[in-house]
C-alpha cells in the first residue's frame, strides 16, 4: 500500500469497482475475441501480451486502438466492432475469473453493510454475466456499463448515479479501479480514489492519473477503508 497526502472518509458508506483489472482478470478472454474479430477481417493479431494499453474506455476505443497498433485504417471499425462482439459473447466466460481477495473483500464490506456497485466502460450486459457467473452479483446494489447512460468514465456522471442508488454521498464514498479514468471520474465526482496496481495500467500511470493511495492486492483495501477512522 502506498498511501498519498489525502485520507480516506472517516466513514466509508458506499464503494465503487472498476470491473476489468479490478474486480476481474478478463484479459485472456479479451485478447482472444479480439483476435478472432481481427482475423475474420485479415488484420493480424494483438496477442495478450500487447493488450493493456488498449483496454479501458470502452470496445469503440478498444477496436480504434486496435486499428492503430496494427497500422490498418480506423474506417473499419464498424466492420471490426460488431465482429468483436459477438466473439466476446461467445469467449468472455472462457477464462475470467475474480482477482484473488476480492471475493473475501466484497463479502466483508457486505458484513460492514457498505452499498457496492460497480461501475465500468465495458457493455452493461457482459458486465452483469460476468459478475452473476462468479457469484458477486448478488452484493452490488447496481451495475453500471460504458452503455448505460449518456456520459461514462472519466465523466463523474456514472459515478454520481451508481452513489445515488447505493443511498449515500460522494463525501462517503470511494472508488476503487485499475485505470486513469477511474481515477478522474473520482477526482470529478469528489471521491477518495483508490488505485490498484495489478490490472491493465501502470502504478506510474495511476499516480499521474490522481489516485490518493495504490493498494498491490484486494485484500488491503480494508486497512485503506479503516486507516482514517482509526485516527
Amino acid at each position: 500500500m502506498r498511501q498519498g497526502k489525502k485520507n480516506p472518509p472517516s466513514v466509508v458508506r458506499c464503494v465503487l469497482f472498476d470491473l476489468d483489472g479490478t474486480l476481474v482478470d478478463s484479459r485472456r478472454d479479451i485478447a482472444a475475441a479480439l483476435d478472432d474479430a481481427l482475423a475474420v477481417h485479415g488484420i493480424a493479431p494483438i496477442g495478450v501480451d500487447r493488450l493493456a494499453p488498449l483496454v479501458g474506455d470502452g470496445v469503440s476505443m478498444l477496436i480504434r486502438r486496435a486499428l492503430t497498433l496494427t497500422e490498418m485504417p480506423l474506417d473499419l471499425e464498424p466492420a471490426v466492432l460488431p465482429t468483436y462482439l459477438e466473439a466476446y459473447e461467445r469467449r468472455h466466460l472462457e477464462t475470467t475469473t475474480a482477482y484473488a481477495g476480492v471475493p473475501e473483500a466484497i463479502e466483508a464490506l457486505a458484513e460492514r453493510e457498505v452499498a457496492m456497485a460497480v461501475v465500468t466502460n465495458k457493455p452493461h450486459g457482459f458486465s452483469v454475466s460476468i459478475l452473476e457467473h462468479l457469484g458477486l452479483m448478488r452484493y452490488l446494489r447496481v451495475v453500471i456499463g460504458g452503455d448505460s447512460m449518456v456520459h461514462r468514465k472519466p465523466a463523474p456522471e456514472p459515478l454520481l448515479s451508481a452513489i445515488a442508488t447505493c443511498d449515500a454521498v460522494p463525501e462517503t464514498s470511494v472508488i476503487v479501479g485499475d485505470g486513469d479514468t477511474d481515477m478522474q471520474a473520482g477526482i470529478a465526482a469528489g471521491l477518495y480514489t483508490i488505485g490498484v496496481t495489478y490490472g491493465f495500467r501502470s502504478a506510474a500511470q495511476l499516480v499521474d492519473a490522481g489516485a490518493d493511495v495504490l493498494i498491490d492486492r484486494m485484500d488491503e483495501l480494508a486497512r485503506v477503508l479503516d486507516q482514517n477512522r482509526e485516527r
